[in-house]
């Protein structure tokens, strides 16, 4: 792999943050993947290592991984996945903008604003994926079930509102975060889902395999495996305490519940 390859294979990674060698169902060959297919499988070892160092100051990680890994993957097909390295930090340039500017519903709404609707939305999103399917973090094959649909989202992020403003302040919930939650009127959910929704399909972290029916990817499955214990603070950039404050309501509704699921019974933080 020359610089100019490298350079080929890391703008690619940007935009689709996957490649595959072999496709499977629900898409076709994306614009040059077959190109960087092969430069990643004909490139020495060491062009690789020099590849992963230079991912590695992005805050990036490049992981590969064959059929034998994991269900789903074609039959002698291999899958190439960037991931955010959960140990260090994501390079400036590749910050949090555009997750506050699509989760914003308002003219310079505050970034506090759009991260707890981040949050929150997250969480109902988890449920979906792993919580409902009585599944770990750790099945990370089992992404192939992990399917849902915009309005079962919906459904479950208003719930888990109306939730919240049963609590209320009174029983303990955090004044500013159950005040972000709470102003939520006619499509503000919706609207807040659809962006959600957006940022997850281009991240690489869903796909759509139908009109409005999502399933999360072998790459939104093994980053979180992978991530899971930092992966608000990664993607929000949100300091310590401010997140003890953003999953506040969450964990009063948490409290005292019976979980299924060993591995979801924290909030991922």
């Amino acid at each position: 792999m020359n610089m100019h390859e490298m350079g080929q294979v890391f703008a690619y990674l940007l935009k689709y943050r996957c490649v595959e060698s072999k496709i499977r169902k629900h898409r076709s060959h994306r614009p040059g993947e077959t190109d960087i297919v092969e430069i990643l499988k004909s490139s020495e070892p060491d062009s690789i290592q020099l590849f992963h160092e230079f991912l590695s100051g992005q805050g990036l990680q490049l992981r590969e991984y064959r059929d034998t890994d994991f269900k789903g993957i074609p039959n002698g097909g291999r899958v190439w996945l960037l991931m955010r390295n959960p140990t260090e930090a994501i390079t400036p340039y590749l910050g949090t903008e555009r997750l506050h500017q699509i989760m914003s519903l308002r003219e310079n709404e505050a970034r506090l604003t759009t991260s707890t609707w981040f949050l929150h939305i997250w969480l109902m999103y988890l449920a979906l994926v792993y919580t409902r399917l009585g599944r770990g973090v750790s099945q990370i094959s089992e992404y192939q079930d992990a399917i849902f649909t915009k309005l079962q989202l919906i459904e479950s992020v208003e719930s888990h509102i109306e939730s919240i403003r049963k609590i209320g302040i009174d029983k303990g919930a955090e004044e500013t975060v159950f005040a972000i939650l709470d102003s939520s009127k006619g499509r503000d959910v919706a609207r807040r889902v659809r962006g959600f929704i957006d940022l997850m399909l281009s991240a690489g972290l869903i796909e759509t395999i139908d009109d409005d029916v999502y399933q999360q990817t072998l790459l939104g499955a093994a980053e979180f495996a992978e991530s899971y214990g930092r992966t608000m603070r990664h993607y929000l950039k949100i300091k310590e305490d401010s997140m003890e404050s953003l999953v506040n309501i969450t964990s009063i509704l948490t409290a005292g519940a019976e979980e299924k699921n060993e591995d979801l019974e924290n909030v991922p933080d």
